[in-house]
């Protein structure tokens, strides 16, 4: 049993090379805004199959993004945004 949640851990782990920090300056960069402007966040690891991601949603006063990031090499995967 101790094996199988070390070996869980460990693929849970994996790949994630990148900060919060850069996962941030990544999408807003990208996205033309600035820290002070996100009124709201969320930011989560997850997979595409093997490949590590983070999953970053926020919004400014007229606009909410969502952007999954490389979390590797800090490609953006995918990005979406949406005028409230």
């Amino acid at each position: 049993m101790t094996l199988v949640f070390v070996g869980s851990y460990a693929y849970n782990q994996v790949g994630y090379k990148l900060s919060v920090s850069n996962v941030e300056k990544i999408a807003y960069q990208n996205a033309g805004v600035t820290k002070s402007k996100v009124v709201s966040q969320t930011l989560m690891k997850s997979r595409e199959g093997l490949l590590a991601t983070y999953k970053i949603r926020f919004e400014t006063a007229s606009k909410r993004f969502v952007y999954t990031i490389n979390a590797s090499t800090g490609s953006i995967i995918d990005r979406r945004y949406k005028v409230k």
